[in-house]
């Protein structure tokens, strides 16, 4: 009997897949999202604002994990759980932009954003937590290969049935509500998107209802999403999707938001160079 080797199975297709970080850093600055996601060029650099931010995930995700366990925790003992976090992650690649802010500045931010949340929520019994930190993704196009995916911060559920989104900010800005119900404005999209995602997992009557919680000012907006108005949305960020997966160059943008950049030093628009080195 004679053996032989099985031919290798051919490489699956890629399947294009986005996230709400990715479509805005496309709008925000193509060739940015060239040098993250397609080039995929590390920098070890991580601004203050987002490692504060997450730090303050960190915490929120703590309270709801352990509530869903029947364990609640005092602020102080969650400040305390923050505090360890900050020190634990903190690396030498992280980077202070705003010339007149110290680390000590964006610690104590994060506090009054937990401090803010906390006060505002307990004792935390307005809805029924079922998951911290969920993995979602749904089809952009049904019909052809083109994925959404991301993190939900909390989804939990009410007694009357809906199903509510929850969003963390720690942000300094505050959008206006008009903003937000317009729809235009970028949280409104990315918390629309989670309910889109989410709902492909449920019946189509399920009543949704979007928090997004802006914690350095204890601002929370609620939303709720007409079903033409996602959409609208669905169309939109198709649209967007279109458009990256045809350009062929990717040009850099430049905006206020520059000095954060972690691509700066190689970015053609601040060092006059011909050509990025890679």
């Amino acid at each position: 009997m004679s053996s032989s080797t099985p031919n290798p199975l051919p490489d699956a297709p890629i399947i294009p897949t986005y996230s709400h970080s990715q479509l805005q850093t496309f709008v925000q600055c193509p060739l940015k999202f060239k040098f993250r996601y397609l080039d995929r060029i590390a920098t070890g650099i991580e601004g203050i604002e987002a490692f504060t931010g997450s730090r303050v995930h960190d915490a929120l995700r703590k309270l709801f994990e352990e509530i869903i366990e029947d364990k609640f925790h005092s602020l102080s003992v969650l400040l305390d759980f923050y505090e360890s976090r900050w020190k634990e992650k903190w690396h030498d690649g992280v980077r202070i932009a705003h010339p007149q802010k110290s680390k000590e500045e964006y610690f104590t931010h994060g506090q009054a954003c937990i401090r803010n949340f906390y006060a505002k929520n307990h004792p935390f019994n307005q809805s029924q937590t079922l998951s911290v930190e969920k993995r979602v993704q749904f089809d952009l196009a049904p019909g052809r290969p083109r994925l959404f995916r991301g993190y939900v911060d909390r989804i939990s559920t009410r007694p009357d049935g809906a199903i509510e989104i929850h969003d963390y900010k720690t942000s300094r800005s505050v959008p206006s509500r008009r903003e937000l119900v317009d729809g235009v404005h970028k949280d409104s999209l990315q918390v629309s998107l989670y309910q889109l995602a989410v709902s492909s997992e449920l019946p189509p009557a399920t009543p949704f209802e979007l928090f997004l919680h802006y914690l350095s000012r204890g601002i929370t907006y609620r939303l709720r999403r007409k079903p033409q108005s996602l959409l609208q949305i669905l169309q939109d960020t198709n649209r967007l999707a279109d458009q990256i997966e045809s350009t062929q160059s990717f040009p850099a943008k430049k905006h206020r938001l520059c000095d954060w950049c972690e691509y700066q030093k190689i970015c053609p628009a601040w060092t006059n160079a011909t050509e990025v080195p890679l």
